[in-house]
Parts: structure tokens; sequence; C-alpha cells
């Protein structure tokens, strides 16, 4: 380790790091000995310092400095394990179609979601929609099967318990081309999230062809160009 902390650090300037300060791409920082630490305050709570003397890393903790011991029985340094989720469609189709009555249209995905924390509690859960990494449709809870909704399709037929993804999002395009061929696609994705009460994210994505969705699989997924 000290042949990657010796004097010789530069940063991106070519300035020489000086003791104490951290580089520019990499905010961890690191003093020659124990006694060359700072105080540990709120200035400098939860950085982490490389101790070249003692070849450890301290972390200043509510507590003070602490040596840091990551895995095994004499760890002392708790990482946050990241929510477990999974999550599948149970039921859609191409003709569970819903007229949202303002010009645009949903399509009805049945899903069924399951998620745990296995070192804390699950603060948040639902259904992303659009890909921007933020909830559209909260879930209740950290498993289930069904949405409290009552859904009317184009046809008439009420549909109960299904998800209605408005049908312009979640949509990626696909081309591809051979020596002889150009094929293209539309999949739609969906994204269950989950964060946790230490605020670790979660995210099992379902994706199935645009055009003709399937509850098991994509199907057929591309077609003829040309």
């Amino acid at each position: 380790m000290s042949g990657c902390l010796g004097n010789d650090v530069e940063t991106n300037e070519g300035d020489p790091v000086v003791l104490g300060e951290s580089t520019d791409d990499w905010p961890t920082y690191y003093v020659a000995t124990a006694n060359d630490l700072p105080t540990c305050d709120s200035t400098t709570l939860g950085r982490l310092y490389y101790v070249e003397a003692d070849t450890n890393f301290q972390a200043c903790m509510s507590t003070g400095w602490q040596v840091v011991q990551l895995g095994g029985s004499g760890g002392n340094i708790v990482i946050n394990q990241p929510p477990i989720i999974e999550a599948n469609l149970w039921f859609t189709d191409d003709d569970l179609v819903q007229d949202d009555g303002d010009g645009t249209y949903s399509i009805l995905m049945g899903l069924h979601w399951n998620s745990t924390d296995t070192d804390g509690t699950i603060s948040q859960i639902g259904i992303d929609y659009d890909g921007d990494l933020s909830i559209d449709i909260p879930l209740s809870t950290n498993t289930g099967a069904y949405s409290g909704e009552d859904n009317t399709i184009q046809q008439g037929g009420v549909y109960s318990g299904f998800f209605a993804i408005p049908f312009e999002s979640g949509l990626t395009f696909h081309r591809g081309q051979t020596s002889t061929t150009c094929k293209w696609s539309m999949t739609r994705t969906i994204t269950v999230m989950a964060v946790d009460d230490d605020g670790a994210t979660s995210l099992e994505y379902i994706t199935r062809n645009a055009f003709d969705p399937r509850t098991d699989s994509m199907g057929m997924l591309y077609y003829n160009a040309y």
C-alpha cells in the first residue's frame, strides 16, 4: 500500500499531495502516523484516513477515530447491505390497453414483487416506468401481487389488481444490421425499486416486447425492415 501512497503522488494539476489532503480523483485521506490525524469532529466526520506507519485505515466516527476492520468475527465497521428484490410479471397482453381519457393510453400489467432488507427495513418501494430512477407508482407492501385499482380496457372488460403503465413510457428502440437484412424492434422496461432505511437502492428490471408483450418471455423480438 505504501507504494501507492508515497511522496510521488500528484494531483491532476501536477502538484504534490500534502499529507492530510485528499487527491482529486480519490477522496480518501492519508497521514504518516496516527498522531497526524486531525481532530475528529463535525468537519471530518465520515472521513477515511490511511495511516502509513500502521498500514491500516482509520475512520472518523461519532465516537472518535476508529481503526477499520472489515469482515470476519473482528469486524467493527458495519457495511450497509442493499435490499434484495425480485419481481416478475404474472400476466400481460397486447389487448390489455386502457384509454386514460386524456388522449393517452396505458397497458395493464400483472406484477408480483418481493423485497427484504437483511440489515434493516425497506423505507420505499415502487415502480419506475420511465427509467429516471424515481418511483412513479408506490407499492404499499414489501411483498405483493396486486394493485388496488380496477381498470377498464378498450373492449369493455374490467381487470382488477393490474398496474396501468403509460403506453409511451419505458420504450427503447433497437436496430441491428447484417450483410443481408436490417432488423428492428422496440422493448418496454419497467423497474421495481426498493430503498432501505440507510438509503441503499436496489433495482429489478423487467423488459418485454413493446408490441407483443408476453407473460413469461420476450417472444419474437425482431421485425424485418427490408
